[in-house]
């Protein structure tokens, strides 16, 4: 049985070489449409041409190596039909097939061969001299005999020598240019590796004429990202957003002036239905005084931001379009990408979104004041996640990664620390007691935090003590009258404090643990 599979693969691709030497039309095209994915891409072909009535395998070269076989589809016209497809692979490139190459190996040798002949000559001309001197005295009858020998040999040597010197430099140049045509091939190789493949198309005509088919098929090694710029509006309860694409194409087939669709999703996500979890009503839980809410302009500016033209060096905005199950950002203007040029960036979209303002500190870690911004209202905006880029007006404060799903439609940034907010923290007291019935200890520790607005507007500041949270029954932990709210859990002593411009106010947080007289307690 196994011999029988093995002569029907053979009679088949017999069958298909003969084919194809016999009745094969090579049609170059090039690539004009591509759907860009978060992993990879959709290219769009077109295969145009003429033919005669009849069979036929048409060729169509120059297609990437990271091309997905499987997922090839031709539309074609009524008069054409397609009988099959196949993706092949081409031959590698051989120095011997690289003409200026190997021109540039035998001008090599044969600068090295003339160098060593002109070495074997200066040689022989030295051997001569030393003959010379060896034999002045029975050779020559008189002195001016001897001194034209020697003059003869010294320009005879002289010229040899800058002739090996002129032999040098040209070998030198040689050797230059071989390496260029080396790097060359090796450039090649790659552009080859890379674009080695051909599709093989089995069709049939039905009447002479031109014909067009229409080639898609997806292929890795292209893919675009998410970046956002966060900035602060002085002045105003709002942050502008700007979402950009980073454009990446390494598949080595280059795309000129493509329209390019950037879709939001990759191609199997979405694929499986979900489960539906159960939804429980449970006891409200009360909302913070100070934590931020959408308020209506928020969804003013969810709703209308679609139709704001923010697309920086063009007329217009890419525009956000359905197609399918995916919503797809459409460039306007064509796109070139290839192997000097693989990557572009692209702004998108820019936002104006309700940011409510507030500073935080926790001094145990590091005393000062951090102005943070918590921004709402872009629930429904098509933005995935990504790299966000933080700016507090025109100075750069760092960068996060955000995604958007994950964070309830609630954005928090951190804008940097602001020196016009004073925050000091030092320890007041800590001492030990031991009770001696009871084989107990008691640590008291308590801290003394001022904090000042320097600032010439209030504001409002939510500073976070760290208390320790026991995990054991032989510890008890109880915290010091200092106002504040204790999270338990967390171990957290939450003060909110509103400070006019100019106030100072000042905190005594503490707490005291209880525990075994030898139980050991390495407290902060």
């Amino acid at each position: 049985m196994a011999y029988r599979n093995h002569w029907l693969f053979f009679f088949f691709f017999l069958s298909l070489s003969c084919l194809q030497a016999a009745d094969t039309l090579r049609i170059p095209s090039s690539i004009h449409t591509v759907l860009l994915y978060a992993g990879q891409a959709e290219v769009k072909r077109t295969v145009s041409g003429q033919a005669e009535a009849g069979h036929y395998w048409i060729k169509v070269p120059r297609i990437s190596s990271r091309a997905d076989a499987r997922s090839v589809r031709v539309e074609t016209p009524s008069d054409v039909r397609l009988n099959k497809v196949a993706l092949f692979r081409e031959g590698t490139l051989r120095p011997q097939d690289f003409p200026r190459l190997q021109k540039a190996i035998a001008q090599v040798e044969k600068r090295k061969e003339s160098i060593h002949q002109v070495r074997a000559r200066i040689e022989g001309v030295q051997a001569q001299m030393e003959v010379l001197r060896a034999n002045q005295r029975q050779d020559f009858n008189s002195t001016a005999q001897l001194e034209q020998r020697a003059a003869f040999y010294a320009q005879k040597m002289t010229a040899l020598q800058k002739q090996a010197l002129d032999l040098q430099e040209a070998l030198r140049k040689a050797q230059q240019a071989k390496q260029k045509q080396e790097k060359q091939l090796q450039n090649l190789r790659q552009e080859l590796e890379n674009q080695a493949g051909y599709w093989l198309l089995q069709v049939e005509m039905a009447r002479t004429g031109k014909f067009s088919l229409e080639l898609q098929y997806r292929v890795s090694g292209a893919y675009w990202e998410s970046e956002y710029q966060a900035t602060r509006i002085k002045g105003k309860d709002s942050l502008e957003l700007t979402h950009k694409a980073l454009i990446h194409q390494n598949t080595g087939v280059p795309w000129q002036e493509v329209k390019l669709s950037l879709a939001l999703g990759a191609p199997l996500q979405g694929s499986e239905l979900p489960e539906l979890p159960p939804f429980y009503i449970e006891e409200p839980k009360p909302i913070a005084r100070n934590r931020a809410q959408p308020s209506s302009s928020a969804v003013s500016v969810a709703s209308d931001v679609m139709n704001m033209k923010v697309y920086e060096g063009q007329k217009s905005a890419p525009f956000l379009q359905e197609k399918g199950i995916f919503r797809v950002f459409k460039l306007r203007s064509p796109v070139s990408l290839g192997l000097e040029n693989p990557g572009e960036t692209c702004t998108l979209r820019r936002y104006t979104l309700p940011a409510a303002y507030r500073y935080e500190s926790h001094p145990a870690i590091r005393p000062a004041a951090f102005l943070q911004a918590r921004i709402t209202g872009f629930a429904g905006l098509p933005l995935p996640a990504g790299e966000v880029n933080r700016f507090n007006g025109h100075t750069y404060v760092g960068r996060h990664h955000w995604a958007p799903r994950l964070s309830q439609d609630t954005l928090s940034l951190s804008l940097g620390r602001d020196a016009d907010v004073q925050v000091n923290r030092q320890e007041a007291e800590r001492f030990t007691n031991y009770k001696v019935l009871g084989q107990k200890k008691e640590i008291t520790h308590q801290h003394t935090i001022t904090v000042q607005n320097d600032k010439s507007h209030p504001i409002e500041l939510l500073l976070r003590e760290r208390i320790p949270v026991s995990r054991t029954e032989k510890v008890n932990v109880e915290r010091l009258d200092s106002g504040g709210r204790w999270n338990k859990e967390k171990g957290h002593l939450i003060y909110q404090i509103e400070l006019a411009p100019g106030e100072k106010k000042t905190l005594r947080p503490g707490y005291r643990v209880t525990a075994p007289k030898d139980f050991p307690l390495h407290l902060p």
